[in-house]
């Protein structure tokens, strides 16, 4: 659930229309082999955990409707992130339940018009019936061209952002500090915007600077195909939970084209 509402986030934070980007705390698997020799019970085998979020917790809204009222930009940004997640799956999906420090949230909830997934606190459309109820669009629905869903509330009527003032906002956005939960450590940490969009446009992820610092030393290795050696990173295969690869780049690439052909 974290790893798709974390995914979402993502494409919320890369429409450069929204001034503030948004993240989801990065959740680990954590295994303990002997749980009895640590004092715990054979139950807390496996458990997650995720990085502490220092500063005030608020929560914004729930899965059955009630939102944060308080007039703030912050939570406005949420609001309209639970309406985005909705719009960019076509209905499938949204969002909820939204808490956390500032812009990076955590233990969200997900509503699926598949019901069987997400657990008990999915309550599939009945949820995003109960989120369109209580829901106004704001600055950041307009902004973003989101689809008003309530029968009072046409496209129409909908307030829709100036062109020079969207135009503006985009620039004060690529200007903006982002805090963002790194996808190897976890860590939050805080990088400009523009750094974020233009990583994630050009298919890579954005690492806190310790992440980045680790991932420079870097291990060399013959490929088991075309047996010329390829750098590769122990750090990140590490944090990522990947075995180290055998092949380089260009010969997985190779197989993996042959294998789909």
């Amino acid at each position: 659930m974290q790893i798709v509402a974390k995914r979402l986030a993502i494409e919320f934070s890369l429409c450069e229309a929204v001034e503030y980007g948004v993240d989801f705390v990065s959740t680990c698997w954590y295994e303990i082999k002997n749980p009895a020799t640590a004092g715990l019970s054979p139950s807390t085998s496996m458990f997650t955990a995720e990085p502490y979020i220092g500063g005030e917790y608020k929560k914004y809204n729930n899965n059955n409707g009630w939102i944060s009222d308080d007039g703030l930009n912050l939570s406005e940004t949420a609001q309209a992130f639970s309406h985005f997640t909705w719009q960019k799956t076509y209905g499938e999906l949204m969002v909820v339940d939204l808490q956390g420090v500032g812009r990076v949230f955590t233990d969200p909830q997900i509503h699926s018009t598949h019901g069987d997934k997400f657990g008990c606190g999915n309550l599939s459309d009945a949820g995003m019936t109960a989120f369109f109820a209580t829901h106004e669009c704001n600055s950041v629905c307009r902004a973003l061209k989101l689809t008003p869903v309530k029968h009072n509330e046409s496209e129409a009527e909908a307030d829709t952002v100036p062109e020079v003032e969207a135009e503006k906002s985009t620039k004060r956005a690529a200007k903006k500090l982002m805090t963002f939960s790194c996808p190897l450590c976890g860590e939050i940490t805080l990088r400009l915007r523009s750094e974020f969009i233009k990583a994630y446009r050009g298919g890579h992820e954005l690492y806190c600077e310790c992440c980045v610092s680790k991932g420079k030393n870097r291990l060399r290795r013959k490929c088991s195909t075309c047996k010329k050696k390829f750098d590769y990173s122990p750090y990140w295969f590490s944090m990522k939970g990947i075995e180290i690869p055998t092949s380089c780049k260009n010969c997985e690439a190779a197989a993996t084209k042959n294998g789909a052909e």
